[in-house]
């Protein structure tokens, strides 16, 4: 179906040839941003621009409808996979994180879809999968400028995109000098595990249908939508109000991980924390979808199944005036470095190390690069403040 959009007195009035015009709002002052009130966090997804040689979706499997089954076997056809009922894909995925106000949901959601393959397939779960960089993939853009989504898709075919642990996201929205910062080296080389072989789009023609199909392949799918009243307004339950006033605050970028044939609806990741909805998951009926897309989808296709070490995690063991022993964790990893205030102090193959060569009083920044062959995963900073020596009590 043809679409037309014409702009008349500060109102868009998107048209489907033969069918009536629905008016589009577009809403005009920007809130301040307030952490319980879902209409001020941000969005950033700029105007869906589709390459004409983007191929479109081809499932590895392709599943009929249980009508379609049925007509089949109705006709003595022997009938391929059906659709499964229920797909729920959140299991791959880290806990949700929040962009804030700033513009950046094209990368949160980008960075989420690449994340998804780690857990998939190299088998990490929960805290141990590998967080990736938004901010590096949003570089060098504004904090308000937003992101076309073929734009974040080139960074992830190009470049790839590194852990978050080498290019830190601050959600303060006073921290605006972040956006600055130039790439680093170190930051490229570690992007390039993370890289796609490309990418393929869903165009809205039977969309539903597709997305449906991509997700029973294991799948996920990066969506586009208008944000209405209806989804800032979303409760507790995460079930999306249906629209009911097309005031958009601009296009927003979401992932679906699932779907539910019996309440007919999809399972969508956002990037608002896990306050928003099911923490910080939604679901969306299918018809709410088609009212607020953005007409296309986009899948993607990564390049390995093998990754740098990830869950790399560093904790403290004894801390006391002479001493710092560490307990250190991360899978796939054959060797570690240990860094003190950003300079690499020691590399080792176990799972515990000691510093001893520490001041009383004195606090010192410590992090560890977890490394196999495929390339290295650096750990979050951990500060660690040195008690004072405590003086032996003389007898009397």
């Amino acid at each position: 179906m043809k679409k037309n959009t014409f702009t008349f007195f500060g109102v868009t009035l998107v048209g489907i040839i033969g069918f009536l015009f629905i008016p589009v709002v577009h809403a005009g002052t920007e809130k301040t941003f307030q952490p319980n009130d879902f209409s001020t966090y941000g969005l950033g997804l700029k105007n869906i621009k589709v390459k004409e040689d983007v191929p479109e979706y081809t499932p590895s499997t392709s599943y009929l409808t249980k009508q379609e089954a049925t007509k089949q076997k109705q006709q003595g056809i022997q009938t391929p996979s059906t659709l499964p009922n229920h797909i729920n894909l959140r299991e791959y995925f880290p806990e949700v994180r929040s962009q804030g106000k700033f513009g950046t949901c094209v990368p949160f959601a980008m960075t989420a879809l690449r994340e998804y393959y780690i857990a998939k397939d190299a088998g990490a779960r929960g805290t141990d999968i590998t967080y990736l960089s938004p901010a590096y993939m949003y570089y060098p853009n504004g904090p308000h400028d937003g992101m076309y989504i073929e734009s974040a898709l080139e960074v992830l075919k190009r470049s790839g995109v590194p852990p978050e642990t080498e290019r830190l996201y601050d959600v303060n929205s006073e921290n605006i000098e972040q956006f600055k910062h130039p790439i680093t080296p170190t930051q490229k080389e570690n992007a390039l595990p993370y890289r796609i072989s490309g990418y393929q789009v869903i165009r809205e023609t039977n969309m539903v249908h597709k997305i449906k199909q991509a997700l029973a392949n294991l799948d996920p799918v990066l969506i586009g939508i208008n944000v209405y009243p209806n989804f800032d307004a979303t409760p507790t339950s995460g079930i999306i109000p249906p629209v009911t006033e097309k005031k958009s605050r601009g296009g927003h970028a979401l992932v679906v991980v699932g779907y539910d044939e019996t309440n007919q609806w999809f399972i969508v990741r956002n990037s608002w924390g896990v306050k928003f909805g099911d923490q910080g998951y939604a679901y969306m009926h299918y018809q709410t979808l088609l009212d607020m897309s953005n007409s296309v989808a986009y899948v993607i296709k990564p390049t390995q199944k093998q990754y740098p070490p990830f869950g790399v995690k560093m904790t403290t063991t004894d801390i006391n005036s002479s001493e710092i022993q560490f307990n250190i964790s991360a899978k796939n990893a054959t060797s570690y470095d240990l860094y003190k205030n950003n300079k690499k102090i020691q590399t080792f193959t176990t799972s515990t190390i000691t510093d001893l060569n520490i001041i009383p009083e004195k606090s010192y920044m410590y992090h560890v690069v977890a490394r196999n062959t495929m390339g290295e995963t650096r750990g979050y900073p951990l500060s660690i403040s040195i008690p004072p020596i405590i003086p032996i009590k003389q007898a009397s």
